[in-house]
């Protein structure tokens, strides 16, 4: 072999220093010499898949414990969730019961109208404190995404189409509707069917 040939067979670094790609006869001999240092023999190859089993088992030990103390921490939370909101009615039952007190007592009409007014105060405020509120709706244009009509009521002509009464209040919560309030409509061409939207 002469020097020039021996030159050929050299890798050639270029001027940004990298070496051009080795043939993949020279790669595929490498990676057969690392995969014999490592141990090829079936005692090793039984010893890895033995450690690779014992690996998975404890990776599915760990994440059926991981569900089991998520389930028991989701479960604790609802309870004192629950708990949480059960103490914020408590003093609505308070207010109950101290309207009836009232009306064992002298049967004072205007205490009782209080005591009722303050049982619904503390019911609303409880309700705020967990994100609901009252939707009001007394005067508004009919809107059948926040209003259910339950009839109509003849009104004057300005009325038409607005609610005229509330029979059963709505709600909202977290900002949607948790029940529409069902109304009364003043009646007029533009109210004869509230409820349809496809009314002409």
């Amino acid at each position: 072999m002469t020097l020039a040939q021996g030159r050929e067979e050299e890798p050639e670094v270029t001027a940004e220093g990298f070496v051009q790609p080795i043939e993949e006869a020279e790669v595929r001999r490498d990676r057969e010499e690392a995969v014999g240092e490592a141990g090829t023999s079936p005692e090793a190859l039984a010893a890895e898949v033995a450690r690779v089993r014992d690996q998975l088992l404890r990776a599915r030990a760990d994440l059926d414990n991981w569900r089991k103390n998520y389930e028991r921490e989701l479960s604790r939370a609802l309870i004192e969730q629950r708990r949480t909101l059960l103490l914020a009615f408590l003093p609505v039952a308070d207010n109950l019961g101290r309207a009836l007190a009232a009306l064992e007592g002298e049967g004072d009409v205007a205490a009782v109208r209080k005591g009722v007014a303050m049982v619904r105060r503390s019911f609303l405020e409880a309700l705020e404190r967990e994100g609901v509120r009252p939707l009001e709706a007394r005067g508004d244009a009919f809107d059948p995404r926040l209003h259910e009509a339950v009839g109509t009521r003849d009104e004057a002509p300005e009325h038409a189409g607005r609610v005229v009464a509330v029979v059963e209040a709505g709600f909202m919560f977290d900002g949607e509707i948790l029940r529409p309030a069902r109304v009364l409509v003043g009646a007029g061409p533009e109210a004869t069917h509230p409820e349809r939207s496809d009314s002409p």
